[in-house]
């Protein structure tokens, strides 16, 4: 009786790269798909691009018609541990934390599939990726700033699962522009504490909360501002989106602006 054919170590990395990509958050972005196309290319330079294509879409196939995704891609874990050399496993581990980072955040189930594969391949994870800045309790260390951070991102991320280079700019700036007097670092401190926040998983609580700061600590024109620089942010990638714009006008409900308003006011936020 002939042996069942050895499954192929591409199609198995390319199948642990969807996971990675699809399988935290139910959403596979153009630019994670380039990122596996990219990485599995470089895994295989005598491929040429359209074999790898043809690899990636065998194992899109595959992923999606699975009843269980996720056990695969245990079975190639294991698999590649003993076919990969250690410094293999090292490059795969950097294109899985690449692949996680395409879209912009890395999400807390994408930590935690790249923690069980760093562990079982005997990798510490920090070297790549350093560990989180954030901790459940500092949540109530929050001021108003935070929050508005934290809309940023529903917007930004939340609406079409990609944060763009752009869109992270405008965030600076508009964060920036609400409190002056704050250092860059500090304010990127505190975008990446909203991005460490909602990595964690957007709630509908949560968001409800920091539309209640922003509505209970801020006059109207700033309130005004905040609007506009959302109305921006989700500009900034050059789609305005249909989700973008049901948030928008929710805002405007809540806060009592306008989402066609003159730009508004740059006083600070307290």
């Amino acid at each position: 009786m002939a042996e069942p054919d050895t499954p192929d170590p591409l199609h198995q990395l390319a199948y642990l790269y969807l996971v990675m990509a699809h399988g935290s958050d139910d959403y596979l972005t153009s630019a994670e798909l380039d990122v596996i196309v990219e990485r599995l290319g470089a895994r295989r330079p005598d491929l040429d691009p359209a074999e790898v294509q043809d690899v990636v879409t065998e194992a899109l196939a595959a992923y999606l018609d699975a009843e269980e995704p996720h056990r695969p891609a245990l079975e190639a874990v294991i698999a590649l541990r003993d076919h990969l050399t250690p410094a293999q496993r090292r490059a795969v581990l950097e294109d899985l934390v690449q692949i996680a980072r395409a879209d912009g955040l890395v999400l807390d189930d994408e930590r935690a599939l790249l923690l069980r594969l760093a562990s079982h391949w005997d990798i510490n994870l920090d070297e790549y990726m350093p560990p989180r800045l954030l901790t459940e309790g500092s949540r109530g260390d929050w001021g108003v700033l935070h929050h508005l951070a934290y809309l940023y991102l529903v917007l930004a991320y939340g609406t079409d699962h990609t944060l763009s280079p752009d869109e992270i700019r405008v965030m600076l700036a508009r964060l920036r522009a609400r409190q002056p007097h704050l250092a860059e670092e500090e304010v990127r401190a505190i975008l990446s504490t909203a991005m460490e926040q909602y990595a964690r998983g957007p709630s509908e609580e949560r968001i409800l909360a920091a539309v209640t700061a922003v509505r209970d600590g801020l006059p109207e024109a700033q309130r005004q501002a905040a609007l506009d620089d959302l109305v921006q942010i989700a500009n900034a990638d050059g789609v305005f989106l249909d989700d973008e714009e049901d948030l928008i006008n929710y805002l405007t409900e809540a806060w009592g602006v306008s989402a066609f308003a003159e730009p508004g006011s740059d006083e600070e936020t307290g």
